[in-house]
This record gives structure tokens, C-alpha cells and sequence, in this order.
């Protein structure tokens, strides 16, 4: 189940994170495994990527609790805030543990020598739900550091972003934005926002979510056993 209703989708989503280096694993056709990359380029950038990401969610902190905000931004920023956070947390991995890869490892593993010999079961509705929700996801991870960068592009002082900070950033003339240090600052954050949520997202959909559908998909075929 694992193997053909989700990893297509992993495999997909890990492309895209390759491109932005913001994961240290790779899937291995060969062995049909997860497995670390050996590149030190790919490692350095991943770890740097996690720093950023904590110095990022630092700020926006700092910005909302003590930057010259209003109530209803400082409650608009928080909601960024807080998904901004989560997605870090999940994606901090500076010391490369393995633990999330062998996880992965382990469904295929289980579906490879378990699975694959018991009696085949229709695809559940569970299983076409969190289809569904990872097809959402992938369209929003895709999609948010475009609309992002488009934001800012036309509201630059958007809470809780980098601009909104200084209390210059409403004027017309203002030195960030009249000498094109506003673009470089919108890429930054639209680069921010595209590895962090492509980053953050591999964990918690592909096995959390995931590994929770496959889980109760393995009961679902030992139950059925049983009963025959």
C-alpha cells in the first residue's frame, strides 16, 4: 500500500526538495530504500537551512512581542507565526539522524516481506483521504512562496516579515524599499518559506500521517485474516 498509493507521491515531493537541498535523504531505486546523502555540499546546506530556519522564527518572535505592530497584526502574525514553527520544529535535524528515513525504511520493509503475502484489500477510505490531503498539501507547498512573494511584492510591510519590523517601512521613500533592498528581501523570504514548508511537510505528512493510514491499513489486513 505504501509502495503504490504513496510513494509515487514521496518520490515526487522529494525532487522538488532535492532542488532546494532541504532534505539530507535520498530514495534509492536500486535498493528501494531511504537512504543519507553522501554529498557534504548537500549536508552543509541542510544544516545551514535548519539554522536559518530557527533565526527566521527568532525574528518573527521578537517582531510580534516587542516590533511596533498593531493588536490585529500582531494577531495576524501570529497565526504565521505558529505554522512557521511547527514546520521548523519538524524539520530540525542538524545532527542528520537517521531515525525519520528508518522509518520509511520500515513500512517498506514490513509491506515488502509482510504485506505483499497476505490477501489484497480494496483501497480504503482512510487511505483515499489522506491521498487527497497530501494532493492539497503539495498544491499549497507549491503554491505559498509564490503567493508569498507576491504579497509582499504589493503589502511589504505584511506582519510578521522582515520589512514589517522597521517602522520606516510605510513610507513611499523609505531607504529598503527605494534602493531594491525590498526584492532581495522578499526573495529571502520567499526562499524561506518554500524550503522550510517543503522541509517541514516531508515529515509530517509522509510519516506521520502516512504511517498512521498505513498502520491502521496493516490491521485492517491481519483482522481480515484472522476472520478467515
Amino acid at each position: 500500500m505504501y509502495r503504490t498509493e504513496f510513494l509515487p507521491l514521496l518520490k515526487f515531493h522529494l525532487r522538488i526538495c532535492h532542488r532546494l537541498k532541504c532534505i539530507p535523504f535520498k530514495y534509492h531505486e536500486e535498493s528501494g530504500c531511504m537512504k543519507k546523502f553522501k554529498s557534504t555540499r548537500v549536508l552543509q546546506m541542510f544544516r545551514l537551512q535548519c539554522v536559518l530556519s530557527v533565526i527566521y522564527c527568532v525574528a518573527m518572535f521578537l517582531n510580534i512581542s516587542l516590533g511596533p505592530l498593531t493588536t490585529s497584526g500582531r494577531l495576524q502574525g501570529f497565526g504565521l507565526f505558529i505554522a512557521c514553527l511547527g514546520a521548523t520544529m519538524s524539520r530540525w535535524n542538524y545532527s542528520i539522524d537517521i531515525g525519520p528515513m528508518q522509518i520509511i525504511n520500515a513500512f517498506l520493509d514490513f509491506e515488502a516481506k509482510v504485506i505483499e503475502s497476505l490477501p489484497k484489500m480494496p483501497i480504503s477510505m482512510g487511505t483515499k483521504a489522506i491521498k487527497i490531503f497530501i494532493y492539497l498539501v503539495e498544491v499549497v507547498a507549491f503554491v505559498y512562496p509564490i503567493l508569498l512573494f507576491l504579497l509582499l511584492r504589493f503589502v511589504p510591510c505584511t506582519p510578521p516579515f522582515i520589512l514589517s519590523i522597521f517602522s520606516t517601512c510605510r513610507h513611499v521613500k523609505s531607504v529598503w524599499l527605494r534602493h531594491g533592498v525590498g526584492l532581495g528581501v522578499h526573495i529571502f523570504e520567499a526562499w524561506m518559506g518554500c524550503h522550510i514548508i517543503y522541509s517541514g511537510t516531508t515529515l509530517i505528512v509522509y510519516v506521520l500521517f502516512v504511517g498512521i493510514s498505513f498502520v491502521l491499513n496493516c490491521f485492517q489486513i491481519l483482522n481480515r485474516r484472522k476472520e478467515i
